[in-house]
């Protein structure tokens, strides 16, 4: 429901809403383009942030890894995880808020919220540890240029 996936979401909910929608809450994942400028200058940061690690961890290491190998082509894939963010972090929230729904037989909408909110929500943390990737990033990617 969209109160899930706003106690899920936290803070810009509305926003991120307004771009699920295209994605279909209640069907089956129904893929649209849409932008998301935080993933343009923070890339695999928003992702940790979004509590996505995984996705954090793949783009940090494909990303540096075709800066090195094949440079020309990072832009494109650059973009291709701007167009396709928010798609990515709908299909989290929903396996999340499913997985946790199942798992827990909330008697009270408040516990589910909660939990929701535990489990969803933003990682602040993140911009602290994100600090050496980015130094990481920047000395690969000087190394690469000579």
């Amino acid at each position: 429901t969209e109160e899930d996936f706003a106690d899920f979401i936290g803070k810009n909910a509305d926003i991120y809403f307004r771009k699920f929608k295209k994605f279909s809450i209640n069907a089956p994942d129904r893929f649209a383009i849409s932008w998301n400028w935080a993933a343009f200058f923070f890339t695999y940061i928003w992702f940790a942030y979004r509590k996505m690690y995984r996705w954090a961890g793949l783009i940090f290491i494909t990303g540096t890894a075709l800066g090195i190998i094949l440079p020309l082509l990072f832009p494109f894939w650059w973009i291709g995880i701007c167009i396709a963010a928010n798609f990515i972090y709908f299909r989290h929230a929903r396996k999340n808020i499913l997985e946790l729904k199942t798992a827990h037989r909330f008697s009270k909408r408040e516990q589910l919220s909660v939990a929701l909110q535990v489990s969803g929500g933003v990682n602040k943390w993140i911009l602290a540890i994100a600090i050496p990737f980015v130094l990481i990033e920047l000395f690969l990617s000087a190394l690469a240029s000579f």
